[in-house]
């Protein structure tokens, strides 16, 4: 399962005030394998990782093959 955390959110304007809860996920290789997948599957042009470090040490052989694999395309 990804890495994920939530947190509330305060918003506010014209003295009306809301929160609201949100959740923010981590890739891992389970997660970018999936996204790589669906390049595959609906011939995309590649994946987009917001940022690297946080996807843990198993991910990189897989984006090695996934890069290896586009490259020959």
């Amino acid at each position: 399962t990804s890495q994920r955390f939530t947190y509330i959110q305060k918003y506010s304007a014209g003295g009306d005030t809301c929160r609201a809860k949100r959740v923010v996920w981590y890739d891992d290789a389970r997660s970018l394998r999936l996204k790589a997948l669906l390049v595959d599957k609906y011939a995309l042009r590649g994946i987009a990782i917001w940022a690297l470090g946080n996807e843990g040490s198993r991910a990189w052989p897989l984006l090695k093959r996934y890069g290896r694999t586009l490259a020959k395309r």
